[in-house]
């Protein structure tokens, strides 16, 4: 029996998607497949069960303060959490409080 990482890797290839692979714990190999509007993770585990994860969204084009205006609020989240504060206030694109 082929294990299912080949397995996997072999639908992609016959599909033609692209897709990367990483190793962040050891008991997984993750597979990043991207197809337009779509991020799909895959968490392959030495016992050959698979964990699968869709992130939906669009293709939009944003300028460099789009992505400022990320990054700042995931510093902002990440310094929230690290305080032990359980209010997070959802900001606006343009990084204002709603």
């Amino acid at each position: 029996m082929t294990a299912a990482i080949y397995r996997l890797l072999k639908q992609l290839d016959n599909a033609g998607l692209h897709y990367n692979l990483q190793r962040h714990r050891p008991d997984t190999i993750d597979v990043t497949i991207t197809i337009v509007g779509k991020r799909i993770e895959v968490a392959v585990f030495d016992d050959d069960h698979m964990e699968v994860s869709q992130f939906l969204g669009n293709e939009d084009v944003e300028d460099e303060d789009y992505l400022q205006n990320i990054l700042s609020g995931e510093i902002e989240y990440d310094q929230i959490a690290r305080d032990g504060s359980t209010t997070i206030e959802p900001k606006n694109a343009d990084g204002n409080d709603q």
